[in-house]
């Protein structure tokens, strides 16, 4: 290869180069899969002024990264001067140099125009998200008061329908998560409920969702409903969102929390009005005592709840209508009706929760349940148990 071909060759490299990494950007992009918690899929307003200030953030991303590109084939590919062909400068002549008017306005005037243009539409989709009842209203909670949402949410019953946040004084329904390492509690204090890592609500309804925090800072993000809470331990923030489009919307903890903190996950379930109460009244029952005279198989699920109560599980995890009433772990009163375990990382099935109650740890590593130490007969007890509380 000859000197002309090899820096022939490294001046082109560049430009090679950003070509191929454009083809797999490229390649890269496609369809948001279903069920997916895109950004780029609002159900609201205050998330759609959002995704409108990212497809304009990336428009100018992308104008000035062609812009860029087309500057650097420009000088790539523009012919060049022999070496010694230009004649000498008069002496005494001033040096009058090339290309400093392109510098100042490609490199200052250009950046900061954009810069500016880019906060002041920030600004602007602040505001209206704000207005939209997202996120940037703190109410700070009574001393000691967000530790323990089974203990004390009877003392909030009644604090909803008259709260501030309503979008046009309408009622709203009033939700409470609190975030634990790693899972959700979620509180409805007006219809005395708890459940976990689910949140229902109705389509077409405003609703007050108030976050905080059990132990550490977590953050409570659906991308597709609203922009990211603050789940802060001591300290409650609100948001308040409507979602007209019934479906299943997959929300996460976006703020690193701990050894699970990827698998904090969620769903917030929007049903028609109709499927919400009927839920709600079926989560309000306590769950019938099993009767071990009326069949076989209610042997099994009375000998699973004398296990259930006697065992470790009672003393961290509550369930209506027993002596259970831990606060440590999630309600169980109507685990059997829940789509996941494990916040989000298996699905509920009878052999998930009985590979659950075996050994959690090899489930999701690193949560706080400890191994219970049943037999093989008391874990198949206690699965015919948990799967009748629905």
């Amino acid at each position: 290869m000859s000197s002309e071909a090899y820096a022939l060759f490294w001046r082109r490299l560049p430009a090679v180069a950003a070509g191929l990494l454009l083809l797999l950007i490229s390649g890269a992009c496609g369809p948001v899969p279903a069920g997916a918690p895109s950004p780029l899929d609002p159900q609201t307003a205050a998330t759609a002024s959002i995704a409108q200030l990212g497809w304009v953030m990336i428009a100018l991303g992308t104008a000035v990264c062609a812009a860029v590109f087309a500057a650097l084939l420009g000088a790539l590919f523009r012919p060049r001067r022999p070496v010694g062909g230009e004649a000498a400068a008069p002496a005494g002549a001033p040096d009058r140099g090339g290309g400093n008017t392109a510098v100042v306005i490609g490199g200052m005037a250009l950046p900061a125009l954009v810069i500016v243009f880019v906060l002041g539409y920030t600004i602007v989709t602040l505001r209206e998200v704000a207005g939209a009842g997202g996120p940037g209203a703190a109410l700070h909670s009574p001393a000691g008061d967000p530790h323990g949402a089974h203990a004390d949410h009877g003392a909030h019953a009644g604090s909803g329908a008259a709260g501030s946040g309503r979008a046009g004084g309408e009622p709203a329904i009033d939700v409470r998560v609190i975030g634990r390492q790693w899972w959700w509690d979620v509180v409805y204090p007006d219809a005395q409920v708890i459940t976990a890592n689910e949140i229902h609500v109705p389509a077409g309804a405003p609703i007050r969702l108030t976050v905080t925090s059990q132990d550490v800072i977590h953050s409570f993000w659906v991308p597709q409903v609203a922009g990211k809470v603050d789940a802060l331990p001591g300290k409650t923030n609100a948001i308040t969102f409507r979602v007209d489009q019934p479906g299943v919307y997959r929300g996460l903890c976006s703020e690193f929390c701990g050894l699970q903190h990827a698998h904090m996950h969620f769903s917030l379930i929007v049903e028609p009005p109709e499927a919400f109460a009927g839920w709600l009244a079926a989560q309000q029952r306590v769950p019938p005592a099993p009767n071990p005279d009326e069949a076989p198989a209610e042997s099994l699920v009375a000998q699973g709840q004398r296990v259930f109560l006697r065992s470790s599980c009672a003393q961290c995890h509550a369930v209506r209508g027993t002596a259970a009433a831990g606060t440590r772990g999630p309600d169980l009163t109507h685990v059997a009706s829940r789509r996941t375990l494990g916040a989000g990382t298996h699905e509920n099935t009878p052999a998930n929760l009985a590979r659950w109650v075996i050994d959690p740890q090899a489930m999701k590593p690193g949560n706080k349940m400890p191994e219970p130490n049943l037999t093989e007969g008391e874990v198949r007890a206690v699965v015919a148990y948990l799967e009748t509380l629905e």
